[in-house]
């Protein structure tokens, strides 16, 4: 069984899962600051698409091109899921998968109708970063 690894957010509407063998190793383990990046970029793709504004700037860094992989994004308001995508692989660089996947949840669940303007600052995200698969032998 993978075990999964949370830590509080510096605020209550984020929240970010990555399994403990992600690469190989501690230095796996997204830092603080690439968390924190990759959770706003979540959230401002989102506010962007509700606000009318084109498609978000992403800042794909190098680590995002080393490290592409599956990604879920869950929404939730006032802990019920309010919208989830994600792909188990992804050739994209992280940041980019993480957005697509964060507006996919927000505006393509079919479960729920596309997410609103005055929803949002209620809505946690959650970002669940994929391991790479590993052959079973």
């Amino acid at each position: 069984m993978k075990e999964s690894r949370r830590e509080p957010p510096d605020d209550s509407t984020n929240q970010f899962l990555e399994s403990r063998n992600v690469t190989t190793g501690p230095p796996s383990v997204k830092s603080f600051l690439e968390r924190k990046r990759l959770l706003a970029s979540a959230r401002d793709a989102v506010a962007s698409r509700l606000l009318g504004g084109g498609e978000p700037h992403n800042d794909v860094t190098v680590e995002d091109l080393g490290d592409p992989r599956g990604v879920f994004v869950s929404l939730h308001i006032d802990n019920e899921l309010r919208g989830c995508a994600g792909a188990l692989a992804s050739n994209l660089p992280l940041v980019e998968t993480v957005v697509a996947m964060a507006l996919g949840a927000s505006f393509e669940d079919p479960r729920f109708p596309p997410l609103t303007l005055s929803e949002l600052p209620r809505v946690t995200f959650e970002i669940s970063l994929i391991s790479q698969p590993v052959a079973n032998t």
